[in-house]
């Protein structure tokens, strides 16, 4: 897997619909990693997919136009760019104040390394997952004009 290659390039519809794709399959990780909440994961796929939706369209694709724009453009690029940001939107997941953090547990229990880094780690794997199909799809070999 390379960083920098000048030679695969996208078109705004192949990046549109890389980005569509990649929402639709971030929700769907994150409704499989929720199937142990029981009857309540049917509210998953919709909450999920806004803000995998957003996460793309606000976080990556600017940093995406932007890692295009010099040209880095390989596949270890968009897996390192997605789970940077994935762990940078998680992250307010786990920080002090956040009010889903306790949800019902036992203070002590609530702030375990796992409760907390856990869905964290879990995140950044769906987030390299979620660039991966998204490069793929968003990238072709340059045609090379004689």
């Amino acid at each position: 897997m390379r960083l920098h290659t000048e030679r695969l390039d996208t078109s705004v519809g192949r990046a549109a619909w890389a980005l569509f794709v990649g929402a639709l399959a971030g929700a769907g990780l994150t409704t499989l990693a929720l199937l142990p909440m029981g009857p309540l994961v049917i509210f998953a796929f919709p909450v999920a997919l806004i803000y995998w939706a957003a996460g793309l369209v606000v976080l990556a694709t600017p940093a995406w136009a932007l890692l295009h724009h010099l040209g880095v453009r390989g596949q270890a690029a968009a897996v390192l760019l997605g789970v940077g940001l994935t762990f940078a939107a998680g992250l307010t997941m786990v920080l002090p104040g956040n009010p889903l953090i306790p949800l019902g547990r036992p203070a002590d229990e609530a702030f375990h390394p796992l409760v907390l880094y856990g869905p964290l780690l879990v995140l950044c794997a769906f987030g390299a997952i979620v660039a991966r199909v998204v490069w793929k799809i968003a990238y072709r070999p340059s045609e090379v004009v004689a």
